[in-house]
C-alpha cells in the first residue's frame, strides 16, 4: 500500500517536472486560474495576470554616435586631435515575467511552467514587445581662439 502510494507521488512530481511551457494542461493550477465560478470579474483579472506575467521587454543593444564639433573664433580653423573617452556601450536586454500570483502558488506548486500552462489554456501565451534601439551621443567640442601660433 505505502509502495503504491510513493509510486503515485514520484509519478505525480516527474509529471510537473517534464511540462513543457505553453502547453495546457488542464490540472489544479489550471483549475485555479480559470476559477470561473467566483465571477467574471474574478476570472477577466486572472486573464489580466496572466498577460502580465507572460510578457517579455526586449531592449535592443545601443547605437553609439559620436559627433565631434570644432569652433571657430576669429580668422583660423584648427582641427585639434583629442582622445576622449567613448560611451560605455548598453548591452541588449530582455527581461521576462517569472511571477507566480499569490493567489495561485499553491495549486501551481510555484512553478511558473504550470502557471504558464494554466494560462495557455485560456490561448495567452508569452508575448515580447521589443522596444526602440536607444542612442548614445557624445560630443566632444573644441574652441579654437584666433591667437593660436602656428609652429
Amino acid at each position: 500500500m505505502f509502495r503504491s502510494i510513493l509510486t503515485i507521488i514520484t509519478l505525480a512530481s516527474m509529471a510537473i517536472a517534464t511540462r513543457q511551457p505553453g502547453v495546457c494542461y488542464e490540472d489544479n493550477c489550471y483549475r485555479a486560474v480559470q476559477r470561473k465560478w467566483q465571477g467574471m470579474d474574478v476570472y477577466t483579472q486572472h486573464l489580466r495576470d496572466c498577460t502580465a506575467n507572460l510578457a517579455c521587454a526586449s531592449t535592443p543593444a545601443a547605437f553609439v554616435a559620436t559627433v565631434t564639433e570644432v569652433v571657430t573664433t576669429g580668422t583660423s580653423t584648427v582641427t585639434l586631435v583629442k582622445a576622449t573617452n567613448a560611451p560605455s556601450p548598453v548591452e541588449a536586454v530582455l527581461t521576462c515575467g517569472t511571477n507566480v500570483p499569490d493567489y495561485v502558488t499553491q495549486q501551481c506548486e510555484n512553478q511558473f511552467t504550470s502557471y504558464s500552462s494554466a494560462c495557455s489554456c485560456a490561448s495567452i501565451t508569452a508575448s515580447t514587445a521589443v522596444a526602440a534601439t536607444p542612442t548614445i551621443t557624445a560630443t566632444v567640442t573644441n574652441t579654437v581662439p584666433a591667437s593660436i601660433v602656428y609652429v
